[in-house]
C-alpha cells in the first residue's frame, strides 16, 4: 500500500540512514496517503509555522495560518478558538474504535502523557 519512495541521497541530513536517503511514505491506492495515516486530521505543529516565519516565510506563523485552517474545517468534535465549522473538510470522531483504544489512552495517562486535541492549544 506504499510506493516505498526514498529521497535522493541527502547532503545535510539522513546520517545513519542507508545511502543517506530519507523514506518518503506515499499511499498506493484509493485515498492516497490517507491509507497510511489512519485517516487522522492533524495539522503541523504550531512551532513549525512560527519557525518558518522566523527564517523569512512572511505570513506563515501559526497565528496567521490558523484562520485558514479554521475556514476549511467543518468540525463536529471541537467548538473552540482552534476549530471552524461550515468549511469543506468535515472532521468527525470515527464511528469505529478498536477495543484496545481506551486501554492505550489510559495507560498513556499513567505514564504522564496527556490526551489532547492534536490540533488545539497543546500539541505533543
Amino acid at each position: 500500500i506504499d510506493w516505498q519512495y526514498k529521497t535522493v541521497p541527502q547532503k545535510y541530513c539522513g546520517d545513519g540512514l542507508v545511502n543517506k536517503q530519507v523514506l518518503w511514505p506515499s499511499g498506493k491506492g484509493l485515498g492516497g496517503s490517507s491509507l497510511l495515516n489512519g485517516m487522522m486530521f492533524v495539522r503541523g505543529n504550531h512551532k513549525n509555522y512560527d519557525d518558518w516565519a522566523k527564517v523569512g516565510a512572511m505570513g506563515w506563523n501559526y497565528s496567521e495560518v490558523l484562520p485558514y485552517f479554521k475556514k476549511m474545517e467543518d468540525n463536529k468534535v471541537y467548538n473552540n478558538e482552534y476549530h471552524g465549522v461550515g468549511g469543506p473538510v468535515t472532521v468527525v470522531t470515527p464511528t469505529y474504535a478498536a477495543e484496545v483504544k481506551e486501554s492505550l489512552l489510559e495507560t498513556s495517562k499513567l505514564f504522564g502523557y496527556e490526551v489532547v486535541d492534536s490540533n488545539g492549544a497543546t500539541q505533543t
